[in-house]
């Protein structure tokens, strides 16, 4: 055939093998830059925005109230970090939109979620970029 271009890939085997390595090692790299996405981003700011009267509801909101930032799950189909308050009324004061507080508001913890959202998308594409340059070298 005249004029044809021919194409041919070498070291095939050795791409696959690290395109397998950077798919085990990913989901761990995700799930440890969203622990720190919601432990040094979301809940600072959070307990700074939550109602504190006797300050139980703040503490309950650090690794020392029981609270904070759980370690990353990762599953074969999701990865998840869960975060938050656990003082037993922690959801009344957030959802509660009409209390007058006379320190802090309610939704102290989606609105810093929500106002950080852009981030966790970077720093997860991050995690994946280094993964993958990491295999690189």
């Amino acid at each position: 055939m005249s004029g044809a271009i021919s194409i041919s890939v070498s070291g095939l085997k050795e791409t696959v093998e690290a395109l397998r390595r950077i798919s085990a090692n990913a989901p761990a790299a995700i799930g440890n830059a969203m622990y720190g996405w919601a432990e040094y981003v979301v809940m600072p700011q959070a307990r700074d925005e939550c109602p504190h009267v006797t300050g139980y509801l703040r503490r309950s909101g650090s690794p020392q109230g029981g609270g904070g930032v759980q370690d990353p799950v990762v599953s074969a189909d999701n990865i998840s970090v869960t975060f938050g308050f656990t003082a037993d009324y922690a959801i009344y004061v957030h959802e509660n939109l009409e209390a007058n507080h006379p320190s802090g508001k309610a939704k102290f913890l989606e609105d810093p979620a929500m106002q950080h959202a852009e981030e966790l998308h970077d720093v997860c594409a991050k995690a994946v970029n280094e993964t993958v340059e990491a295999e690189a070298a």
